[in-house]
């Protein structure tokens, strides 16, 4: 059976080909070991490699599992990240945090070199985003489970991103000031507000968070411990109101910023040391 012959057949099967027949091509890249999704069209006459396997995975896929766990990879901000079931996918949102994150350093910072810590890593997208587009020198990764922080490492070691890498909760390992404190925490409220794939594959302990927003408390009051000139969070977008509220009274000395993401939700907000 030939690539495209068996992607015609697993488009049978779709119940919403116009979405998903990408995945389909993203299980045979990966058969194949095609570099990119543009390939498959070049090579599309060939045999496929595994059969049996991209049976296998089709069957995986087709009863709810991200074909990001199944191939081991998803992609963000234009690079490859190892992931697995001890991580979350990396989300399109989370780009717009690292491009706001960006914007931030260069204008708090300029030109200096400075260290950041990515706190609830997880797959260490977002610290080895920054460190490779702009001038950070050395990463702290940081996650409460110890499976997420060796997928950071091995995404780090494989982006040859200069870190150091805890199993902490939040900011605990934290005896030295950073320049930025940056994290994509558990920020979901109610799991009625969560897709049942995202339920059944990925890892409850980073998604939910409770009523109190502990663990952005937790990790704001620490920074401003020490200090740390900027603080960057990915937000829910229903928290805003809430977390208004904790970084005035944890954070009185730090201007405080709310952005909106592409959907017009607040998802990233960031606070900076007045000097």
């Amino acid at each position: 059976m030939t690539l495209f012959e068996a992607y015609q057949e697993g488009l049978k099967l779709l119940k919403n080909p116009k979405n998903d027949e990408i995945n389909i091509r993203s299980l045979l890249c990966e058969n194949n070991n095609l570099k990119s999704m543009s390939d498959f069209y070049l090579h599309k006459n060939e045999n496929i490699k595994d059969l049996q396997r991209f049976n296998r995975e089709l069957h995986r896929f087709l009863s709810g599992e991200p074909v990001q766990y199944i191939t081991g990879k998803a992609s963000f901000f234009g690079d490859d990240f190892i992931v697995s079931n001890d991580v979350l996918i990396p989300r399109n949102e989370t780009e717009e945090v690292v491009d706001y994150a960006i914007k931030k350093i260069k204008e708090k910072f300029g030109s200096k070199n400075i260290s950041i810590s990515d706190v609830c890593a997880g797959s260490g997208c977002i610290g080895c985003e920054l460190f490779l587009h702009s001038n950070v020198d050395h990463v702290f990764f940081s996650d409460i489970s110890d499976k997420a922080i060796a997928i950071a490492k091995q995404n780090a070691e494989k982006l040859g991103v200069k870190g150091s890498f805890y199993v902490a909760d939040g900011l605990d390992y934290l005896n030295q000031s950073v320049d930025v404190v940056i994290s994509n925490p558990p920020y979901i409220l109610k799991k009625e507000d969560v897709d049942q794939s995202v339920l059944d594959f990925e890892p409850n302990l980073a998604l939910f968070t409770d009523e109190d927003l502990t663990i952005y408390r937790k990790i704001t009051k620490k920074a401003v411990e020490f200090g740390v000139p900027l603080i960057i969070f990915e937000i829910g977008y229903d928290i805003k109101g809430k977390l208004e509220k904790i970084f005035k009274e944890i954070a009185p000395n730090y201007s405080l910023e709310f952005k909106k993401d592409i959907n017009d939700k607040f998802r990233i907000c960031s606070l900076s040391k007045i000097d």
